[in-house]
């Protein structure tokens, strides 16, 4: 099985108190299983918009400075027209149901499917309406 870690997954080292058993699990699986999304780079830039200046920002900057040039040790998947289209097939039928997942949540989802991975999340309830498998490696 191979994983896409969310932003909420990338972003756990980062926190406060980063969750111990979230860095374990992604500690214990191998770098050829994980990946993350172009769309996750996207929204750690606007966390980082919002952040004043300090050690932390200074911190993840440099992270996401090293994860836009290459030097990651995963995969960043971009968006392609195969994720805009099941991206826009998956909308139009939950829609159609009167369900409206988050824009963001929803484009990680459809990446995912197209490249069948899971999604480790905390936040597994964003994903539930758009058919992805999940992983929440904080339980």
């Amino acid at each position: 099985m191979k994983y896409l870690l969310d932003t909420v997954t990338l972003s756990d080292p980062f926190a406060p108190r980063p969750n111990e058993g979230v860095a374990a699990w992604v500690a214990s699986q191998p770098d050829d299983l994980l990946c993350t999304s172009v769309i996750c780079l996207g929204e750690i830039r606007r966390g980082l918009a919002a952040l004043g200046p300090g050690s932390k920002r200074s911190r993840i900057e440099r992270w996401l400075a090293d994860a836009t040039a290459g030097l990651l040790e995963m995969p960043i998947l971009p968006l392609t027209i195969e994720v805009a289209e099941r991206w826009g097939s998956m909308i139009g039928l939950l829609e159609r149901t009167g369900r409206r997942p988050q824009l963001i949540d929803s484009l990680i989802a459809a990446t995912a499917l197209v490249h069948g991975l899971t999604v480790v999340t905390r936040n597994t309830r964003d994903f539930e309406s758009c058919g992805v498998a999940t992983l929440n490696p904080w339980t």
